[in-house]
């Protein structure tokens, strides 16, 4: 076993990692606290050779009346890569024989001002600062509950904010980002604007933009209520719901775009060779059914059909992005609108649509019936989308396997989500009869 994946084994591994996951989180919250479960639910392959681990802690100390659902994240450093500077100073625990960083929430090097909108005072301040309209504003700091939704190490932190005394009114939503990204951040606003006032009084809607603060790097939204449509566990609202997407997904790409294709097929490739790389150096038993799926998909890719029309994309549309309200559907994170191929959306939902399948094979008809749903309800496209619908379907089936096959929980499904993509995969002699 090498290096690399000896390190990576152990620092997915919850007992070999406890020690520190504890003593960071009494740093954090209590020094009497105990951990009663530890999952590592993600691990995120880093454009510097190392990998992201996301940690689900599940607390328990004197504070609390229950145990808490907390989040960690640590940095699994490259062979090649040095330890960051100051990492030795106040705000970093480590592990040296991993080469494990792991920084003391809400400390994040890449997001200097997380800290702020963690502690009620500040993030009730900051949000009058920004602007923000809502009655949350009002409050006084100590009303204000304050809970991470989701948290990607020196990327993003997703907070929601809801008041303490009215819990079931919704809230506001702070996404935390890298203050250098702000600038696309506000472009794509521009453009969520446009696509908002286009989509009017059709299947789709945007959750309202409160403010953005520039400086911090934070956009703010109003909380939209509903369920996601991942969480759908009655068979005939995952298909009614699968149907709501489809219809929200056909009217954001009835909105044309006149810029050029963002997401050519040939970008596509270029992560994807980097991620089969990187999970067949991981698990060599995995390697050559990785080569086999990147092979077809090559082969496909050099003569696929141009796309028909460009429009304006989601590029990360799939079921834990659409939330289904009594009045239909809303799409959530728009942060990546693109022009693109419409082709792109649909076949990142129909893969997902597969990965869960695989996941729950109890529920995995329910999935297919919501998947027919879903196609049905975007209706009829051409010959030509179909088949990019079937290649980009087949694209993220492969990434999928790459992703999955960093989560122990789920590596057993890595080998049937390559054979979903070699089966989703368009054959050569079906695009050139085509």
């Amino acid at each position: 076993m090498s290096l690399e994946v000896r390190r990576f084994t152990a620092a997915t591994d919850p007992e070999v990692v406890r020690p520190l996951l504890v003593e960071a989180m009494r740093a954090q919250h209590c020094a009497e606290g105990c951990a009663v479960h530890i999952d590592v639910p993600r691990a995120i392959q880093r454009s510097d050779g190392g990998v992201t681990i996301q940690y689900r802690i599940t607390w328990m100390d004197a504070t609390q009346p229950s145990p808490q659902s907390l989040l960690l994240c640590g940095r699994l450093l490259g062979d090649a890569e040095p330890w960051p500077r100051g990492s030795a100073g106040d705000g970093y625990l480590r592990m040296q024989d991993l080469r494990l960083l792991v920084p003391v929430f809400p400390f994040d090097p890449a997001l200097p001002s997380l800290p702020e909108f963690c502690a009620p005072a500040s993030a009730v301040q900051r949000m009058r600062d920004a602007g923000v309209q809502h009655a949350l504003t009002s409050e006084a700091h100590d009303h204000l509950d304050v809970r991470v939704l989701a948290y990607r190490l020196e990327r993003r932190c997703v907070l929601r904010y809801r008041s303490i005394a009215r819990p079931a009114a919704p809230g506001i939503i702070a996404k935390v980002m890298q203050p250098r990204r702000i600038g696309a951040v506000r472009a794509a606003l521009a453009h969520i604007e446009a696509v908002g006032e286009a989509a009017r009084d059709t299947a789709l809607a945007i959750p309202r933009t409160l403010a953005v603060d520039e400086y911090r790097g934070v956009l703010y939204c109003a909380e939209v209520p509903g369920m996601s449509l991942h969480d759908l566990d009655v068979p005939a609202d995952l298909t009614a719901g699968c149907a709501m997407a489809g219809r929200a997904l056909r009217s954001l790409h009835a909105i044309p775009c006149a810029a050029a294709e963002s997401a050519p097929v040939g970008e596509e490739m270029k992560l994807l060779r980097a991620r089969v790389a990187f999970a067949s150096d991981l698990f060599p038993r995995h390697a050559a059914a990785f080569e086999a799926a990147l092979h077809e998909l090559v082969a496909a890719g050099e003569i696929l059909p141009r796309a028909a029309r460009i429009t304006w994309i989601h590029r990360d549309f799939y079921d834990k992005q659409v939330l289904v309200t009594a009045a239909g559907a809303t799409v959530l994170d728009w942060d990546g609108l693109a022009c693109g191929d419409p082709a792109q959306d649909f076949g990142n939902f129909l893969a997902h649509v597969d990965l869960r399948a695989l996941q729950n094979p109890g529920a995995a008809i329910a999935w297919r019936s919501g998947g027919g749903a879903f196609t049905d309800a975007y209706g009829a496209t051409d010959a030509a989308s179909l088949l990019r619908t079937s290649w980009w379907r087949a694209s993220a089936l492969l990434r999928l396997a790459t992703l999955y096959a960093l989560r122990k929980r789920w590596q057993m499904l890595v080998a049937p989500l390559l054979e979903a993509c070699l089966m989703a995969c368009p054959r050569e002699g079906r695009l050139v009869q085509e």
